[in-house]
């Protein structure tokens, strides 16, 4: 996937990419543990069923379990 820069559109491949998408910024905690994971699957699946298309989440160290 190549990325063109353009002033106009988001462009990947040669065609216009919409974003859709939304925030959850707790899915790099649930992704640490196994246990968790199906958590972030099920997420991930639910946002591609609605049609979203990009999941924004974070990662940083707050010096606590599981810290990113």
């Amino acid at each position: 996937m190549v990325n063109e820069p353009s002033k106009e559109k988001f462009m990947v491949n040669g065609e216009a990419m919409y974003v859709n998408g939304w925030n959850s910024y707790w899915l790099m905690d649930q992704v640490v543990d196994e246990y968790s994971r199906p958590r972030v699957r099920a997420m991930l699946q639910a946002g591609a069923k609605m049609g979203l298309s990009v999941c924004q989440t974070w990662a940083f160290n707050v010096k606590g379990y599981n810290a990113l």
